[in-house]
């Protein structure tokens, strides 16, 4: 069972280290698989629904493989919230032409696995754009693919979506965009994103969008030249994106590696153990920008990181102004240059 291991760790949130076992007859529920017997696993309350968006279909009841849903969307309906619900993403792009996935159901946690011995979220991909001749074109309508509008927990998977730019669509953009909604309560919040991907190519704006959402945990994941932020911290008119962590994720060639929206005061953000880099088509501006013009972050904790660029730029601030802002700043390194130079660790701030 050298893949149960695998899928502990993405329930506990540690980064993956190989595939997924099914178990005999490619079943989690099996004995031998991740869920059956002798797993090492507690029973699990709620149920288990299979997506395979290449054979499976809409029709069946997704209690296993061979009855697997076609889309992901059908799953999430047959869920029930707060029963603890497993939706296994099998491989294979998912085209969502126009609609977003709305995650809607309190406490679903969401899987991608791909093939044995071929660990790739690229495997278990959702996009959504319109498709002309096999390429992913921008879609007439933008707005994010993903609405997270209730607490969950996403594993191993790619996210995608076409002009997704924030300020259109009322500030919902974002290939995964949290909406707090209007009633209070971070009802958007208190989810964990762990080991997925999400590309620019050059028509992507923001990775993942917080907006209104609190106490969100994003870990291990890859953004890849979006062309506004990999993540951006967002208000709406209830309230800021609050005490959100972002941990061990790498930021390539994104405009912006973590973006504050314009008026947005999110509270204790963390950004920790990060590597921001600039890529060969694209600049990074800065790593973090924690100004939301006019406003700033109120309160939090940067430490760890490494940025693959100066020092004056890792972060649009300078130490003094980040202290005044009860900002701790500690432990990063800095490189001068796209190569050759030596990092630099915390060393003094040219703009202090």
């Amino acid at each position: 069972m050298a893949g149960s291991s695998s899928l502990i760790g993405y329930i506990r949130g540690a980064r993956l280290r190989g595939p997924v076992d099914l178990g005999p007859g490619g079943s989690l529920n099996a004995p031998g698989g991740v869920f059956g017997p002798n797993a090492g696993l507690p029973s699990i309350g709620g149920s288990v629904f299979y997506v395979d968006p290449v054979a499976g279909s809409n029709l069946n009841d997704g209690s296993s493989p061979t009855q697997a849903l076609a889309t992901t969307q059908a799953a999430v309906t047959l869920c029930v919230e707060n029963r603890g619900d497993f939706i296994i993403r099998m491989p294979g792009i998912e085209h969502a032409g126009d609609v977003p996935l709305l995650l809607n159901k309190r406490g679903i946690t969401l899987i991608g696995v791909s093939g044995i011995n071929n660990w790739r979220p690229e495997n278990c991909a959702y996009w959504r754009c319109t498709e002309v001749a096999g390429i992913p074109v921008a879609a007439s309508a933008t707005g994010p693919g993903v609405i997270v509008s209730q607490a969950c927990r996403i594993f191993g998977m790619e996210f995608f979506a076409a002009n997704t730019i924030v300020g259109v669509g009322a500030l919902l953009a974002g290939a995964l965009a949290f909406d707090g909604g209007v009633t209070g309560g971070y009802v958007g919040g208190f989810s964990h994103i762990s080991n997925c991907v999400f590309p620019g190519w050059g028509m992507c704006g923001v990775g993942i969008n917080l907006i209104y959402a609190g106490y969100n945990r994003i870990e291990a994941c890859e953004f890849d030249e979006n062309t506004e932020a990999g993540v951006q911290l967002t208000i709406n008119p209830t309230g800021n994106p609050n005490h959100n962590e972002i941990v061990d994720c790498d930021f390539y060639g994104t405009v912006q590696g973590i973006d504050t929206s314009p008026g947005t005061t999110p509270l204790d953000t963390k950004v920790k153990y990060c590597r921001f880099s600039r890529s060969a088509g694209q600049a990074m501006v800065n790593g973090i920008r924690v100004t939301g013009a006019p406003t700033t972050w109120n309160g939090g904790l940067i430490m760890g990181n490494h940025f693959g660029m100066p020092q004056a730029t890792a972060i649009d601030l300078a130490q003094a102004a980040l202290a005044a802002l009860n900002i701790q700043v500690a432990g990063n390194t800095y490189n001068d240059a796209r190569a050759g130079a030596a990092a630099v660790v915390e060393g003094v701030d040219p703009r202090a």
